[in-house]
């Protein structure tokens, strides 16, 4: 071999490994995270993007929420909201409600719609930017739910997630100093493992934190049948009879066990009184009674 292509073979051996060394050290957000949990690195600089937002919806919900003007008359403890958008005017009373109490965290519970990831529990320690500024995630409570094997994190599923990723602008318009802790429940998710992380959940909770189950209810049906299952479905919430929830699918409501949890979490705090804000479906809001539709309720726990 003479050294012209002695010389092109080394060269081309550097490139290949500089190649190689690159992308073995491309890491998944989830490594990253994994790293910053054991070494204790702070991630307040990074934030996910509010992929979700329809600004029209938002502001129309945001001028009837400002119209009513209204407070909870009691020391919100927990709830229950949807996180479709056309339901944007029930979002926006909820939190509008909410501002007069001004809480420090909202611990956020909703599904996995998609199914996703390698733990039952996800959450996040990153941030929210939103058109008004970043929703802080509350890093402290993440890291004891991740170290207590409660849950696990994973930024990028986390950031396609709708029933944690809506909410954030009316949480940051509304309560700009609250920080959100985001979870996701998996439908797998069993009654007793609900039951363990509720109870875990119940020992950080205070008057200075609220939680919210982003929860929507039945889907697909036509309206007078899907005003039969949400009756079914708030009996089962009113009686606090929790494990029922988990015979029930999607024709329902897209998350039992979300719910399962904020009922199990608000009879340990002792927090089970009750007002049924609003309910509604897409069928009455956009006025057509034979369209397949989505059905929400907001429900105040006290």
């Amino acid at each position: 071999m003479n050294r012209k292509n002695v010389l092109f073979v080394v060269i081309a051996t550097i490139l290949i490994g500089g190649v190689v060394f690159f992308s073995l050290n491309q890491k998944s957000p989830q490594v990253y995270q994994r790293q910053n949990q054991y070494l204790g690195i702070s991630v307040e600089g990074d934030y996910h993007p509010v992929k979700f937002f329809d600004e029209k919806l938002f502001f129309a919900g945001i001028l009837k929420a400002e119209e009513r003007r209204e407070s909870f008359s009691y020391l919100l403890a927990g709830g229950i909201i949807p996180h479709d958008f056309l339901s944007s005017s029930m979002m926006a009373d909820f939190f509008n409600r909410l501002a007069y109490q001004k809480p420090q965290t909202i611990i956020l519970i909703g599904p996995n719609h998609y199914e996703k990831g390698d733990f039952k529990v996800l959450s996040s320690w990153y941030g929210w930017d939103t058109p008004f500024g970043v929703v802080k995630s509350n890093q402290e409570i993440v890291k004891k739910l991740v170290n207590h094997r409660l849950a696990s994190t994973d930024e990028e599923i986390l950031s396609n997630e709708h029933s944690v990723v809506g909410l954030m602008p009316f949480i940051k318009y509304f309560l700009p100093e609250t920080d959100v802790v985001p979870i996701i429940v998996s439908a797998t998710t069993t009654q007793k493992e609900v039951e363990i992380l509720a109870n875990n959940l119940a020992e950080i909770v205070n008057e200075k934190r609220v939680v919210l189950a982003s929860v929507d209810f039945s889907h697909y049906l036509k309206m007078e049948e899907a005003q039969k299952n949400d009756l079914k479905t708030l009996e089962i919430i009113k009686n606090f009879e929790y494990p029922k929830l988990f015979s029930l699918g999607n024709d329902y409501l897209d998350s039992p066990a979300s719910v399962a949890t904020l009922l199990v979490l608000m009879q340990k705090i002792g927090k089970t009184q009750l007002e049924v804000l609003h309910h509604t479906n897409s069928g009455e809001l956009l006025h057509d009674p034979f369209v397949q539709t989505t059905s929400y309720f907001s429900i105040a726990f006290y």
